[in-house]
């Protein structure tokens, strides 16, 4: 038995020309990239998918006060939402403007013996708060810089600290627009 050998085609000039069928089959593919944890899968349409072991490491970490809510309690505590507003350094007065309620309620909250719940409402707009929070930090890189951001009065903002505007729930979302666009590198 003896076997075929193909040796590639060459031109006048020495060069090794490629079948019509292999220079189409290159054209064709194309390469795609997905990474699922800390293993890339690496796919091409010519040929199979094929899994590459490769470490990915990234420093970003998920920085977030509140809990995940169950959907059996879709509320939060106020004993819970107390770091958020640390974080936030307000006050008693600034955190009944956030939660809609007046400040002896809130009094009587923290000194209650047993958790509060703070309601559904209350419950959606702190978690909004939270997630900019969260994105304010990646963004940013560190609490440290995001808080410095946070208390400073900002133009793009109209003159207002953003985080001033956080007790407003129709103003979270210019926070949230205004540090979107800080990710994609306009100054704001």
């Amino acid at each position: 038995m003896s076997k075929k050998i193909s040796y590639p085609k060459k031109a006048a000039g020495g060069k090794v020309v490629k079948s019509r069928t292999e220079r189409a089959a290159k054209s064709r593919s194309s390469h795609r990239t997905v990474v699922h944890g800390s293993s890339v899968q690496a796919t091409t349409l010519v040929g199979a998918s094929k899994d590459l072991d490769v470490s990915v490491k990234t420093n970003i970490v998920s920085f977030h006060f509140l809990p995940v809510l169950k959907k059996e309690r879709p509320t939060y505590k106020y004993n819970q939402i107390k770091p958020l507003l640390n974080f936030l350094g307000y006050n008693q007065g600034d955190s009944s403007e956030l939660l809609e309620t007046n400040a002896s309620t809130l009094s009587r909250w923290k000194n209650s013996d047993k958790p509060v719940d703070i309601g559904k409402l209350r419950s959606k707009i702190v978690l909004d708060i939270d997630e900019i929070i969260s994105k304010g930090v990646r963004v940013f890189g560190n609490e440290q810089l995001f808080q410095d951001w946070l208390n400073t009065s900002n133009s793009s903002l109209g003159d207002v600290k953003p985080v001033d505007l956080l007790k407003d729930i129709y103003s979270i979302e210019l926070v949230e627009d205004a540090i979107d666009a800080l990710s994609w590198g306009s100054y704001v």
